[in-house]
């Protein structure tokens, strides 16, 4: 999945890019919705202080889009926002061209409904264009238009953030005071709404310096009246938003609705991502039969294991896994006993009251304590010599009648004869092997 900011908000795809930051698709998991996430590019501090002061102006108005939060990490910022679907004004100018007059009016209408929240709180965009005035798709085909991005939106009367020679804004939808470095004021806003509607009404790009010109069937409209009263000087022009609004009004409802179908722009969710979130469904799950699937755990073979048993998976392969083995049969401890004068060749040891000692079947881990000596019986307790034999037994193969081998308890084994010794002594280092082995896979 993608990188997440604060635990929150996990960055999906990138939709675009801004003139302050990338625009990014995130998953909110608090919320558990979509939005857009906006994450700043520079670092300096300027910068880092318009992005902050951006997140600070909230709105609660259906043609705004506000920012809903922001978060910070390490040397990187963002804040996230709704996410509107239709994508900006000028992606349906490039698709259909000039736009219908009724339909530019309405657009204007809910733009300077938004504007004049933003100048009832004492605020100047200063960055109104096609590119930050966004449509979200409707089913009766009218617009719906929402402004967007205030990273660059200044208080009025306070101090500003940029040089006095600099200029903040964009070229050819800003007014002729705001290029001469003026500071913010609401009717900024108003000159770069006629740039923005002479745009969508001829298709034509403003130049740097002059908007582009009126053609003669729009010039002498009412609704071109309008748009000129919005580009006149700033003594002559609409002072704000409630203004220019009141002036639109009766225009706007002598036209006739005018419907466009807004497409969905916002591109198809990647794998692994469906419209609840993160789909973990789609997860492979681990085969510990596949070669090169690791799986962690405590049954996982340990890098410094040297001896391996029969049943264990050599390096690639999954960690062995237990299963409970078939029942064997206990032998009491008389049965398990070896009669030394019937049973020539054996050797003679105490009696064994765990699961016989056999090769481990495939994938299956022996258990650490498969062999295991039953504590002698009760009884004085012999003396032991040099080299573990019962000093109370005799060491040859002839014994007493009726005696029976005393065990030694601190090796469990019984005397054997000399001539049995080495066979015994082979058996028993089989038997040693078999237990260190052991000893080894429980570590």
């Amino acid at each position: 999945m993608g990188e997440i900011f604060g635990g929150r908000y996990e960055l999906v795809d990138p939709l675009g890019r801004g003139g302050s930051g990338d625009v990014w698709r995130v998953w909110d998991h608090r919320r558990s919705q979509y939005l857009a996430g906006k994450v700043l590019q520079q670092s300096d501090s300027a910068s880092l202080l318009r992005f902050v002061r951006e997140t600070g102006w909230r709105f609660d108005h259906p043609h705004i889009v506000a920012p809903l939060g922001w978060i910070g990490e390490d040397d990187r910022v963002m804040f996230a926002m709704p996410l509107v679907h239709g994508g900006p004004v000028s992606s349906l100018l490039s698709d259909r061209g000039p736009l219908p007059k009724a339909y530019v009016a309405l657009v204007a209408d809910q733009i300077l409904d938004a504007l004049e929240v933003v100048h009832g709180a004492g605020l100047v965009h200063r960055d109104l264009k096609p590119a930050n005035i966004l449509m979200e798709p409707t089913h009766t085909g009218l617009p719906d238009a929402r402004l967007a991005d205030f990273g660059i939106a200044a208080k009025v009367g306070e101090p500003r953030m940029t040089r006095v020679a600099e200029v903040v804004g964009t070229p050819g939808f800003m007014s002729p005071e705001a290029q001469m470095g003026a500071d913010p004021d609401p009717a900024q806003d108003i000159y770069a709404l006629g740039v923005v509607m002479i745009q969508l009404l001829t298709g034509n790009r403003p130049s740097a310096d002059t908007p582009p010109p009126l053609p003669d069937n729009l010039l002498n409209s009412s609704l071109g009246r309008f748009v000129s009263g919005c580009l006149v000087d700033a003594g002559h022009r609409f002072p704000g938003a409630i203004e220019a609004r009141a002036a639109l009004a009766p225009i706007l409802s002598a036209m006739p609705p005018a419907r466009i179908s807004v497409p969905d722009r916002t591109p198809a969710l990647p794998p692994r991502w469906g419209p609840a979130g993160p789909n973990t469904s789609t997860l492979p799950l681990p085969d510990p039969d596949r070669p090169g699937t690791p799986i962690s755990g405590p049954s996982a073979p340990s890098a410094r294991m040297v001896a391996r048993s029969p049943g264990s998976l050599q390096p690639g392969q999954g960690a062995p896994v237990q299963r409970p083995g078939p029942a064997i049969a206990r032998p009491s401890p008389q049965s398990a006993r070896i009669n030394p004068q019937s049973a020539r060749g054996h050797m003679q040891g105490a009696p064994i009251n765990q699961q016989m000692v056999r090769p481990a079947p495939q994938g299956v881990r022996p258990a650490p304590q498969a062999i295991r000596s039953s504590p002698p019986a009760a009884r004085p307790a012999p003396l032991v010599g040099p080299r573990g034999y019962s000093q109370n037994t005799p060491q040859s193969g002839a014994r007493q009648s009726g005696s029976r081998p005393v065990a030694n308890p601190q090796t469990g084994r019984s005397p054997v004869a000399p001539r049995d010794i080495v066979l015994g002594a082979g058996i028993a280092a089989g038997i040693a092997l078999v237990v260190i082995l052991v000893l080894l896979l429980s570590m």
